[in-house]
Parts: C-alpha cells; sequence; structure tokens
C-alpha cells in the first residue's frame, strides 16, 4: 500500500514536465490531453503500478488536479481505514502544499486544489486527500 502512496510523488513531479512557463493561462489550458494521456500510460508501466493498480487517471479543471488510482485489490473495512491513515499520514498530504508553491514560483500558476483519490477494486472510496 506505501508504494500505491509514494507514487503519487512521481505524479506531481512529472507534471512540472508538461505545464508551461510564465503566462496566465489556467493548468488544464497549459496541459494538452495528449500530454495528460501520454504521462498516465508511463505511469502505468511503473512497477508499482503494475504491482498495486488496475487503473489510475490524471484530469486537471481550471486550476485543479485530480488523481484517481484504483487498487488490484479487494480491502476489508479494517485494511481500508489502515489504507486511508497511511495515505493521510503519508508523502500524499505532505506534497500538496509544496507542490502547489512549485506550480506557482516556476509556472506562475498555484493550483486551487489537489485532489487524490483511492479506490477498491471494486469501486468503493478508499479515501479522498485534498488540499
Amino acid at each position: 500500500m506505501r508504494k500505491v502512496v509514494s507514487s503519487v510523488l512521481v505524479v506531481f513531479m512529472c507534471l512540472f514536465m508538461f505545464t508551461g512557463c510564465h503566462d496566465d493561462r489556467t493548468l488544464e489550458q497549459k496541459i494538452s490531453k495528449s500530454e495528460i494521456d501520454r504521462f498516465v500510460n508511463e505511469q502505468k508501466q511503473t512497477q508499482d503500478y503494475i504491482q498495486n493498480c488496475d487503473d489510475m487517471s490524471l484530469e486537471i479543471k481550471g486550476n485543479e488536479i485530480y488523481l484517481t488510482f484504483r487498487v488490484k485489490y479487494s480491502l476489508n473495512n479494517e485494511q481500508m481505514q489502515e489504507f486511508k491513515r497511511l495515505a493521510e499520514m503519508s508523502a500524499v498530504r505532505s506534497t500538496i502544499e509544496p507542490t502547489k508553491d512549485r506550480f506557482e514560483k516556476f509556472y506562475k500558476t498555484r493550483p486551487d486544489k489537489i485532489s487524490v483519490k483511492y479506490y477498491t477494486k471494486g469501486g468503493q472510496l478508499i479515501c479522498n486527500i485534498e488540499g
């Protein structure tokens, strides 16, 4: 589970590669759909993704970033609570504000919100971490 959570760091770092520099467009305008699709496809080839996830998506609406992961396995309530606890205490939570700061510093565009959602194999929401 920690591998799934830590893979979000890679997502944030790669987003910086796809944004333009110093203009007034929103992140949605700066990052093309083909760039997002290419990034998602690259992430789906990583070992962490292959071992732990069935699906992921990345959506940018205006200046809001939405990441969704569906884990490869079913979880009981106790496992879901542990996953949620780890995700909320982990790098996912601690990287949201620094990621916003980086966007603002380097691209003059600060995300209004970053949302990271994890779902079970059956589609049940495990947690939604926003900042």
